[in-house]
């Protein structure tokens, strides 16, 4: 889909759609700790001689909103709108300082009830810039807030940005933990951090009462810095041992997707984002891999999502025909459609305008690899979101695979990143995905057999053996593959009698 640049069908398509929700942050990878959800890259930061001009900067927010809101491409409903804020800070002074003037952008942008929706004051955009600068400069491992997509969830829908600070930061409750092993080569991976292990410290600082971007930040620097990370370990006996230990930040390759055969004819792929440039390849690399394999586990666990466009190619290797995504997105005053379905040998892509005006054309579309007699299980949890969301739905939806785990984040809407004058900028909800057409915000994925982890896992990741979803999925595949084995020795069965009584026949002496 996304390597065809046909004007009319994938207009919407033709530069990256970042459908990140950044649950789970690798060090060595950019990204906030919030949605960054992108039909396009930033704008360039808005330059602005002479000082801060409160005015001025409520007008660019007013206009960003109002030109680009997918809940507001009606009308009728951006008159009333446009009428409640245009002027509602012109006579009370509330313009004439920054503290204000942030404060009455954010009132502003709480008015749509979009949860995704982000104005960041420069303290949070210089966050989101040091997190891209540093793209691959860190440690090599990545790190999560232990239980904190519940809370996500509970936060009312027009949630300020202040309370999603407030209840993610870190605590002795919901600590910040290493997600997966390390890669052996990396900072990380030499100093012996393991998944699992509780970063208590950095450079001698508690990390408790920051928030992940602020850790991040710390953690990452320039190569060949030195970093000092305390961090406790579980003992395997209900204690923790702290150690500290110091590495030399480096530049480190960041692999999306990993293969394993974890025996008796099951292969295992972790697919961690489609944000890095190589998920793509590295997925055909490790399906590839799997190909041979009776059966796949298919990993999309705090996977935070990515590309729309890799999450529409991987799907391919996977999936031989059937509906991928409808988009629905917003262009101005009109309201856009677009429709992709998988055929064997081609994609069909249809477009359509405020529900009308539909238009189709074959696309070119990526080799099948995993083959379709191949049984797929698919893990999730409550750290898979956005592009995790809508391979897992998709591959649920057409039947392909069923989803083992805990129901998930629920992001189905993305949003275009827009830099504004003064150091500041906002991520504004412009148009909502649907796996194969249904619809995921606010829900999620909800799996086929829902499995929660195991507390024993969740303290000690590293003891895989305690991993009960994966325990699941196994036990799930391998009853997928019996149940394969036996359709396929009763087709025998039954050819072989149906050819039998045939050969039976021919025999017989048609003179008596």
């Amino acid at each position: 889909m996304k390597n065809i640049r046909d004007k009319n069908v994938v207009q919407r398509l033709w530069l990256a759609l970042v459908i990140l929700l950044a649950l789970a942050i690798p060090l060595h990878q950019s990204g906030p700790a919030h949605a960054q959800d992108s039909k396009a890259p930033p704008q360039a930061q808005q330059v602005v001689s002479g000082p801060f001009d409160g005015q001025l900067l409520y007008r660019k927010a007013f206009e960003t909103l109002r030109d680009g809101h997918y809940k507001l491409q009606d009308a009728t409903a951006r008159a009333k709108w446009v009428a409640q804020w245009e002027d509602k800070h012109a006579g009370d002074g509330m313009l004439k300082t920054e503290e204000g003037t942030d404060k009455a952008i954010t009132e502003m942008k709480l008015s749509l009830g979009e949860r995704f929706d982000y104005y960041n004051p420069p303290a949070r955009f210089q966050e989101e810039q040091q997190a891209a600068d540093a793209t691959l400069v860190g440690i090599g491992a990545s790190v999560q807030v232990k239980g904190i997509a519940p809370i996500l969830k509970a936060l009312p829908r027009n949630a300020t940005r202040e309370q999603v600070d407030a209840a993610t930061k870190i605590t002795a409750e919901h600590p910040l933990v290493i997600g997966e092993a390390p890669e052996d080569g990396s900072p990380a991976g030499k100093a012996g951090l393991r998944a699992g292990d509780y970063l208590t410290a950095i450079d001698g600082k508690s990390v408790i009462g920051k928030t992940i971007n602020q850790v991040v930040a710390e953690i990452r620097g320039k190569p060949d810095t030195a970093v000092t990370v305390t961090f406790a370990r579980s003992d395997g006996q209900g204690g923790r041992s702290v150690q500290t230990v110091e590495m030399r930040r480096a530049r480190v390759v960041a692999h999306a997707a990993k293969y394993k055969d974890l025996g008796d004819g099951i292969a295992y792929v972790r697919l961690g984002n489609f944000v890095s440039q190589f998920s793509v390849q590295e997925m055909q690399e490790a399906l590839t891999k799997a190909r041979g394999a009776k059966g796949l586990i298919l990993d999309l666990r705090h996977n935070p999502g990515g590309r729309l466009d890799y999450v529409e190619l991987i799907a391919q290797m996977m999936l031989k025909e059937g509906p991928v995504v409808v988009t629905r997105g917003r262009e101005g005053d009109n309201m856009v459609e677009e429709r992709f379905t998988l055929e064997p040998d081609f994609v069909l892509g249809e477009h359509s305008v405020n529900g009308k005006d539909m238009t189709a054309k074959p696309l070119a579309r990526l080799e099948l690899i995993t083959p379709e007699d191949t049984p797929i299980v698919v893990l999730v949890n409550e750290g898979s979101a956005s592009g995790a969301e809508l391979l897992a739905g998709i591959l649920q939806s057409n039947h392909r695979a069923p989803v083992i785990g805990v129901p998930t984040v629920g992001k189905g809407v993305g949003q275009a990143v827009v830099e504004l004058p003064f150091m500041r900028n906002m991520h504004v909800t412009s148009f909502e995905f649907l796996p194969a057409g249904h619809p995921m915000n606010w829900v999620g994925i909800i799996p086929d057999r829902e499995i929660a982890q195991s507390d024993t896992f969740l303290d000690d990741p590293s003891n895989l053996a305690n991993d009960t979803q994966m325990t699941a999925a196994k036990q799930t595949l391998m009853d997928l593959i019996a149940k394969q084995s036996d359709v396929a020795r009763r087709r025998d069965e039954v050819k072989s009698k149906h050819e039998k009584e045939f050969h039976d026949l021919l025999q017989v002496d048609p003179n008596g």
